[in-house]
Protein backbone atom coordinates (compact mmCIF):
# COMPACT_ATOMS: atom_id res chain seq x y z
CA UNK A 1 0.00 0.00 0.00
CA UNK A 2 1.14 3.58 -0.75
CA UNK A 3 1.92 5.77 1.49
CA UNK A 4 -0.65 8.39 0.07
CA UNK A 5 -4.18 6.02 0.27
CA UNK A 6 -5.97 5.25 -2.80
CA UNK A 7 -9.59 4.99 -2.94
CA UNK A 8 -12.02 4.48 -6.24
CA UNK A 9 -15.81 5.06 -5.99
CA UNK A 10 -17.96 3.43 -7.95
CA UNK A 11 -21.57 5.37 -8.63
CA UNK A 12 -24.62 5.16 -10.91
CA UNK A 13 -24.70 8.86 -12.01
CA UNK A 14 -23.59 12.32 -11.27
CA UNK A 15 -26.28 13.74 -9.16
CA UNK A 16 -26.18 17.53 -7.73
CA UNK A 17 -25.95 15.20 -4.25
CA UNK A 18 -23.15 12.65 -5.20
CA UNK A 19 -20.74 15.47 -7.00
CA UNK A 20 -21.40 17.67 -3.91
CA UNK A 21 -20.31 14.87 -1.42
CA UNK A 22 -17.52 13.96 -3.75
CA UNK A 23 -16.27 17.57 -3.76
CA UNK A 24 -16.55 17.47 -0.21
CA UNK A 25 -14.49 14.25 0.20
CA UNK A 26 -11.65 15.86 -2.16
CA UNK A 27 -11.17 18.81 -0.09
CA UNK A 28 -10.67 16.89 3.65
CA UNK A 29 -9.36 13.42 2.09
CA UNK A 30 -5.35 13.00 2.39
CA UNK A 31 -4.94 10.93 -0.44
CA UNK A 32 -6.00 9.68 -4.05
CA UNK A 33 -9.86 9.98 -4.88
CA UNK A 34 -10.96 8.24 -8.62
CA UNK A 35 -14.47 8.34 -9.27
CA UNK A 36 -16.47 6.55 -12.11
CA UNK A 37 -20.02 6.84 -13.07
CA UNK A 38 -21.85 3.73 -14.77
CA UNK A 39 -24.72 5.91 -16.82
CA UNK A 40 -24.80 9.87 -17.54
CA UNK A 41 -28.39 9.99 -16.53
CA UNK A 42 -29.68 6.90 -15.00
CA UNK A 43 -32.64 8.27 -13.04
CA UNK A 44 -33.35 11.43 -15.68
CA UNK A 45 -31.15 14.28 -17.48
CA UNK A 46 -29.24 15.83 -15.33
CA UNK A 47 -27.45 19.23 -16.85
CA UNK A 48 -24.33 18.91 -14.49
CA UNK A 49 -20.69 19.95 -15.20
CA UNK A 50 -19.26 16.62 -14.43
CA UNK A 51 -15.61 16.31 -14.61
CA UNK A 52 -15.18 12.75 -13.92
CA UNK A 53 -15.31 9.02 -15.78
CA UNK A 54 -18.65 7.80 -17.47
CA UNK A 55 -18.39 4.56 -18.91
CA UNK A 56 -20.62 3.73 -21.76
CA UNK A 57 -21.31 0.56 -23.29
CA UNK A 58 -17.49 -0.45 -24.06
CA UNK A 59 -15.96 0.45 -20.89
CA UNK A 60 -18.67 -1.01 -18.92
CA UNK A 61 -17.53 -4.56 -20.39
CA UNK A 62 -15.46 -6.58 -17.62
CA UNK A 63 -12.52 -7.47 -19.87
CA UNK A 64 -12.02 -3.45 -19.59
CA UNK A 65 -12.94 -2.87 -16.11
CA UNK A 66 -10.55 -5.68 -15.10
CA UNK A 67 -7.69 -4.10 -17.29
CA UNK A 68 -7.95 -0.79 -16.31
CA UNK A 69 -8.90 -0.75 -12.66
CA UNK A 70 -7.73 -4.05 -11.24
CA UNK A 71 -4.63 -5.24 -13.19
CA UNK A 72 -2.83 -2.05 -13.13
CA UNK A 73 -4.37 -0.05 -10.64
CA UNK A 74 -3.92 -0.78 -6.93
CA UNK A 75 -7.10 0.45 -4.81
CA UNK A 76 -6.38 0.41 -0.66
CA UNK A 77 -10.73 0.59 -0.91
CA UNK A 78 -13.61 0.37 -3.13
CA UNK A 79 -16.61 2.53 -2.49
CA UNK A 80 -20.03 1.56 -4.11
CA UNK A 81 -22.95 2.72 -4.04
CA UNK A 82 -25.56 -0.09 -3.94
CA UNK A 83 -25.32 -3.41 -5.31
CA UNK A 84 -27.91 -3.90 -7.93
CA UNK A 85 -26.34 -2.70 -10.99
CA UNK A 86 -24.02 -5.84 -12.75
CA UNK A 87 -21.26 -3.34 -12.88
CA UNK A 88 -21.45 -2.83 -9.12
CA UNK A 89 -21.49 -6.64 -8.63
CA UNK A 90 -18.42 -6.91 -10.33
CA UNK A 91 -16.64 -4.67 -8.59
CA UNK A 92 -17.51 -6.16 -5.54
CA UNK A 93 -16.70 -9.30 -6.90
CA UNK A 94 -13.50 -8.85 -8.21
CA UNK A 95 -12.37 -6.57 -4.85
CA UNK A 96 -12.61 -9.81 -2.52
CA UNK A 97 -10.85 -11.92 -4.71
CA UNK A 98 -8.17 -8.67 -4.54
CA UNK A 99 -8.62 -8.43 -0.90
CA UNK A 100 -9.27 -4.82 -1.45
CA UNK A 101 -11.83 -3.50 1.39
CA UNK A 102 -15.01 -2.60 0.39
CA UNK A 103 -17.72 -0.14 1.63
CA UNK A 104 -20.84 -0.13 0.31
CA UNK A 105 -23.46 2.92 0.57
CA UNK A 106 -27.54 2.24 0.44
CA UNK A 107 -30.05 4.83 0.83
CA UNK A 108 -32.73 1.22 0.44
CA UNK A 109 -35.61 1.10 3.04
CA UNK A 110 -38.41 -1.84 2.91
CA UNK A 111 -40.82 -1.00 1.06
CA UNK A 112 -44.34 -1.77 2.45
CA UNK A 113 -45.53 -3.34 -0.83
CA UNK A 114 -43.03 -5.09 -2.15
CA UNK A 115 -44.74 -8.49 -3.57
CA UNK A 116 -44.22 -11.62 -1.39
CA UNK A 117 -41.99 -13.92 -3.88
CA UNK A 118 -39.78 -10.70 -4.07
CA UNK A 119 -39.50 -10.88 -0.43
CA UNK A 120 -38.95 -14.52 -0.66
CA UNK A 121 -36.33 -14.37 -3.24
CA UNK A 122 -34.40 -11.78 -1.12
CA UNK A 123 -34.67 -13.26 2.32
CA UNK A 124 -32.51 -16.09 0.65
CA UNK A 125 -30.08 -13.85 -1.25
CA UNK A 126 -28.88 -11.01 0.32
CA UNK A 127 -27.76 -12.86 3.74
CA UNK A 128 -24.92 -14.28 1.75
CA UNK A 129 -24.77 -11.55 -0.89
CA UNK A 130 -24.12 -8.79 2.13
CA UNK A 131 -21.87 -10.69 3.70
CA UNK A 132 -19.32 -9.84 1.13
CA UNK A 133 -18.87 -5.92 1.57
CA UNK A 134 -16.70 -5.01 4.80
CA UNK A 135 -18.74 -2.03 5.29
CA UNK A 136 -22.18 -0.58 4.87
CA UNK A 137 -22.89 3.14 4.63
CA UNK A 138 -27.19 3.44 5.06
CA UNK A 139 -28.21 7.30 4.56
CA UNK A 140 -29.92 7.05 7.77
CA UNK A 141 -32.21 4.66 10.74
CA UNK A 142 -34.57 3.30 8.03
CA UNK A 143 -31.94 2.11 5.70
CA UNK A 144 -29.68 0.57 9.07
CA UNK A 145 -32.65 -1.25 9.54
CA UNK A 146 -33.10 -2.34 6.32
CA UNK A 147 -29.80 -4.22 6.52
CA UNK A 148 -30.60 -5.59 9.72
CA UNK A 149 -33.44 -7.08 8.47
CA UNK A 150 -31.20 -9.24 6.17
CA UNK A 151 -28.75 -9.95 8.89
CA UNK A 152 -25.80 -7.72 8.42
CA UNK A 153 -24.31 -7.25 11.85
CA UNK A 154 -23.98 -3.51 13.67
CA UNK A 155 -20.53 -3.91 13.78
CA UNK A 156 -20.35 -3.43 9.94
CA UNK A 157 -23.12 -0.66 9.71
CA UNK A 158 -22.06 3.31 10.44
CA UNK A 159 -25.04 5.81 9.36
CA UNK A 160 -23.18 7.80 6.63
CA UNK A 161 -25.78 10.93 7.58
CA UNK A 162 -27.14 11.70 3.85
CA UNK A 163 -27.86 15.07 3.15
CA UNK A 164 -27.19 17.73 0.56
CA UNK A 165 -25.02 21.34 0.67
CA UNK A 166 -27.16 22.52 3.59
CA UNK A 167 -24.78 25.77 4.39
CA UNK A 168 -25.09 26.50 0.60
CA UNK A 169 -28.34 26.97 0.68
CA UNK A 170 -28.47 28.91 4.19
CA UNK A 171 -26.10 31.30 3.07
CA UNK A 172 -28.29 31.57 -0.15
CA UNK A 173 -31.59 31.92 1.37
CA UNK A 174 -30.14 34.11 4.25
CA UNK A 175 -29.20 36.85 2.04
CA UNK A 176 -32.52 38.29 0.83
CA UNK A 177 -34.74 40.21 2.82
CA UNK A 178 -38.21 40.19 3.35
CA UNK A 179 -38.38 43.00 0.65
CA UNK A 180 -36.60 40.63 -2.04
CA UNK A 181 -38.51 38.00 -1.57
CA UNK A 182 -41.87 39.92 -1.89
CA UNK A 183 -40.10 40.91 -5.36
CA UNK A 184 -40.11 36.99 -6.07
CA UNK A 185 -43.20 36.24 -5.10
CA UNK A 186 -44.64 39.01 -7.81
CA UNK A 187 -42.23 37.24 -10.33
CA UNK A 188 -44.76 33.67 -9.45
CA UNK A 189 -47.63 36.47 -9.37
CA UNK A 190 -48.42 35.71 -5.82
CA UNK A 191 -48.58 37.97 -3.03
CA UNK A 192 -47.74 38.21 0.47
CA UNK A 193 -50.90 37.13 1.67
CA UNK A 194 -50.77 34.04 -0.09
CA UNK A 195 -49.65 30.71 1.76
CA UNK A 196 -47.58 28.76 -0.73
CA UNK A 197 -46.96 24.72 -0.55
CA UNK A 198 -44.31 23.14 -2.55
CA UNK A 199 -43.59 20.26 -4.50
CA UNK A 200 -40.38 19.18 -5.96
CA UNK A 201 -39.27 16.22 -7.93
CA UNK A 202 -40.20 13.67 -10.65
CA UNK A 203 -43.54 13.74 -11.80
CA UNK A 204 -44.13 9.92 -11.27
CA UNK A 205 -46.89 8.10 -9.69
CA UNK A 206 -44.99 6.94 -6.78
CA UNK A 207 -43.88 10.24 -5.80
CA UNK A 208 -47.90 11.02 -4.81
CA UNK A 209 -48.78 13.23 -7.43
CA UNK A 210 -51.89 12.42 -8.13
CA UNK A 211 -52.68 12.38 -4.03
CA UNK A 212 -51.03 16.17 -3.44
CA UNK A 213 -53.36 17.71 -6.56
CA UNK A 214 -56.63 16.01 -5.24
CA UNK A 215 -55.69 17.46 -1.43
CA UNK A 216 -54.90 20.51 -2.59
CA UNK A 217 -58.14 21.15 -4.96
CA UNK A 218 -60.44 19.80 -2.13
CA UNK A 219 -59.23 22.68 0.03
CA UNK A 220 -61.21 25.84 0.16
CA UNK A 221 -59.18 28.75 0.32
CA UNK A 222 -58.99 31.58 -2.11
CA UNK A 223 -55.34 32.30 -0.71
CA UNK A 224 -53.62 29.57 -1.09
CA UNK A 225 -50.88 28.52 -3.68
CA UNK A 226 -49.70 25.00 -4.22
CA UNK A 227 -46.29 24.91 -6.75
CA UNK A 228 -45.46 21.97 -8.80
CA UNK A 229 -41.75 21.42 -9.78
CA UNK A 230 -40.39 18.63 -11.52
CA UNK A 231 -41.20 16.89 -14.98
CA UNK A 232 -41.90 13.56 -16.30
CA UNK A 233 -44.55 11.31 -17.10
CA UNK A 234 -47.37 12.95 -15.28
CA UNK A 235 -46.52 16.37 -16.40
CA UNK A 236 -49.44 16.38 -18.79
CA UNK A 237 -51.66 15.88 -15.78
CA UNK A 238 -50.54 18.38 -13.58
CA UNK A 239 -50.41 21.20 -16.46
CA UNK A 240 -54.07 20.08 -16.65
CA UNK A 241 -54.45 20.71 -13.41
CA UNK A 242 -52.93 24.00 -13.62
CA UNK A 243 -55.27 24.94 -15.63
CA UNK A 244 -58.75 23.90 -14.29
CA UNK A 245 -57.36 25.24 -10.81
CA UNK A 246 -55.44 28.76 -10.80
CA UNK A 247 -54.50 28.21 -7.67
CA UNK A 248 -52.14 26.11 -8.50
CA UNK A 249 -49.01 26.63 -10.28
CA UNK A 250 -46.30 24.28 -12.66
CA UNK A 251 -43.09 25.38 -12.85
CA UNK A 252 -42.03 23.16 -14.86
CA UNK A 253 -38.16 21.69 -14.32
CA UNK A 254 -36.19 24.12 -12.35
CA UNK A 255 -32.83 23.85 -10.58
CA UNK A 256 -29.52 25.69 -9.19
CA UNK A 257 -31.13 29.22 -7.20
CA UNK A 258 -34.33 28.98 -9.58
CA UNK A 259 -34.65 25.91 -7.78
CA UNK A 260 -33.86 27.40 -4.40
CA UNK A 261 -36.20 30.74 -4.80
CA UNK A 262 -39.04 28.30 -4.80
CA UNK A 263 -38.62 26.87 -1.50
CA UNK A 264 -37.56 30.74 -0.51
CA UNK A 265 -41.10 31.90 -1.68
CA UNK A 266 -43.21 28.96 -0.24
CA UNK A 267 -44.46 28.27 3.62
CA UNK A 268 -44.37 24.45 3.37
CA UNK A 269 -42.80 21.67 1.49
CA UNK A 270 -44.99 18.32 0.82
CA UNK A 271 -43.59 15.06 -0.21
CA UNK A 272 -46.74 12.94 -0.37
CA UNK A 273 -44.60 9.45 -1.44
CA UNK A 274 -45.90 6.12 -1.61
CA UNK A 275 -42.56 5.31 -1.50
CA UNK A 276 -38.96 7.31 -1.58
CA UNK A 277 -35.92 5.57 -0.54
CA UNK A 278 -34.88 8.53 0.99
CA UNK A 279 -35.84 11.90 0.10
CA UNK A 280 -33.63 14.44 -0.67
CA UNK A 281 -36.00 17.41 -1.21
CA UNK A 282 -36.34 16.69 2.39
CA UNK A 283 -32.82 17.80 3.16
CA UNK A 284 -32.97 21.09 1.11
CA UNK A 285 -36.46 22.04 2.98
CA UNK A 286 -35.16 21.90 5.82
CA UNK A 287 -31.84 23.48 5.28
CA UNK A 288 -34.41 26.43 3.56
CA UNK A 289 -36.02 26.48 6.57
CA UNK A 290 -39.11 25.13 6.15
CA UNK A 291 -41.95 22.52 8.03
CA UNK A 292 -42.39 19.52 6.00
CA UNK A 293 -45.74 17.32 5.74
CA UNK A 294 -44.79 14.18 4.64
CA UNK A 295 -45.91 10.39 3.93
CA UNK A 296 -45.01 7.82 6.33
CA UNK A 297 -43.31 5.61 3.30
CA UNK A 298 -40.46 8.26 2.86
CA UNK A 299 -37.29 7.42 4.08
CA UNK A 300 -35.80 10.05 6.05
CA UNK A 301 -38.81 10.46 8.24
CA UNK A 302 -37.28 8.37 11.26
CA UNK A 303 -34.21 11.00 11.06
CA UNK A 304 -35.15 14.08 9.37
CA UNK A 305 -39.11 14.51 10.34
CA UNK A 306 -39.84 14.33 13.98
CA UNK A 307 -43.51 14.83 14.06
CA UNK A 308 -44.95 17.67 15.82
CA UNK A 309 -41.12 19.62 16.03
CA UNK A 310 -39.64 19.61 12.15
CA UNK A 311 -43.13 18.45 10.50
CA UNK A 312 -45.91 16.45 10.29
CA UNK A 313 -46.19 12.80 9.22
CA UNK A 314 -49.01 11.21 7.81
CA UNK A 315 -50.12 7.56 6.15
CA UNK A 316 -48.82 7.13 2.20
CA UNK A 317 -51.97 7.23 -0.17
CA UNK A 318 -54.29 8.82 2.24
CA UNK A 319 -55.88 11.99 0.59
CA UNK A 320 -58.24 12.94 3.69
CA UNK A 321 -55.05 12.26 5.84
CA UNK A 322 -52.88 14.56 3.63
CA UNK A 323 -55.76 17.36 3.23
CA UNK A 324 -55.93 17.40 7.34
CA UNK A 325 -52.05 17.99 7.78
CA UNK A 326 -52.61 20.55 5.09
CA UNK A 327 -55.22 22.85 6.93
CA UNK A 328 -53.75 21.98 10.13
CA UNK A 329 -50.28 24.20 9.20
CA UNK A 330 -52.07 26.47 7.19
CA UNK A 331 -54.07 27.75 10.29
CA UNK A 332 -51.27 27.65 13.17
CA UNK A 333 -48.77 30.01 12.23
CA UNK A 334 -47.23 29.25 15.42
CA UNK A 335 -46.74 25.99 14.99
CA UNK A 336 -45.34 26.69 11.92
CA UNK A 337 -42.38 29.17 13.36
CA UNK A 338 -41.71 26.12 15.67
CA UNK A 339 -41.26 24.05 12.42
CA UNK A 340 -39.55 26.44 10.96
CA UNK A 341 -36.75 26.62 13.94
CA UNK A 342 -36.70 22.98 14.67
CA UNK A 343 -35.93 22.37 11.08
CA UNK A 344 -33.05 24.94 11.03
CA UNK A 345 -31.29 23.39 14.10
CA UNK A 346 -31.75 19.71 13.48
CA UNK A 347 -30.43 20.22 9.52
CA UNK A 348 -27.27 21.70 10.88
CA UNK A 349 -26.63 18.66 11.87
CA UNK A 350 -27.17 16.49 8.55
CA UNK A 351 -24.59 19.03 6.39
CA UNK A 352 -22.15 17.65 3.34
CA UNK A 353 -19.03 18.12 6.12
CA UNK A 354 -20.33 15.51 8.54
CA UNK A 355 -21.44 12.70 5.84
CA UNK A 356 -18.13 13.00 4.88
CA UNK A 357 -16.41 12.55 8.12
CA UNK A 358 -18.33 9.58 8.30
CA UNK A 359 -18.05 7.95 5.41
CA UNK A 360 -13.66 8.84 5.66
CA UNK A 361 -13.81 7.36 9.14
CA UNK A 362 -15.03 3.87 7.80
CA UNK A 363 -12.21 4.36 5.05
CA UNK A 364 -9.39 4.83 7.49
CA UNK A 365 -10.58 2.07 9.98
CA UNK A 366 -10.43 -0.61 7.20
CA UNK A 367 -7.18 0.74 5.45
CA UNK A 368 -5.22 1.09 8.41
CA UNK A 369 -7.26 -1.46 10.43
CA UNK A 370 -8.01 1.04 13.58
Amino acid sequence: MSDLPKIIMVCIEPTPYVLDLIRALEKKWRGKIDVLFINENFTQQWHIDNQHKILDKKTRRFTYLFKHYFNNKKYDAIFLAGWNHPTILFFLIMAKLYRIPVIVDSDTSLFRYTPFWKQVIKKCIYPILFKLPNHFLPSGTRQAQYLKHYLVPDHKITLEKMTVNVLGIQNYIQQFSDDARKKLRDQWRMTNNDFVFLFVGRLITRKGIEDLINAFSSIKNINIKCIIAGDGPLKTRVEIAAKNDQRLIYAGWLENKALLDLYLISDVFVLPAHWEPWGLVINEALAAGKPVIVSDQVGCVDDLVISGKTGIVFPAKNVTALKEAMIGILDDAKKREIYSKNAYQLIGQWTLQDSADQIMGVWERLIYDV
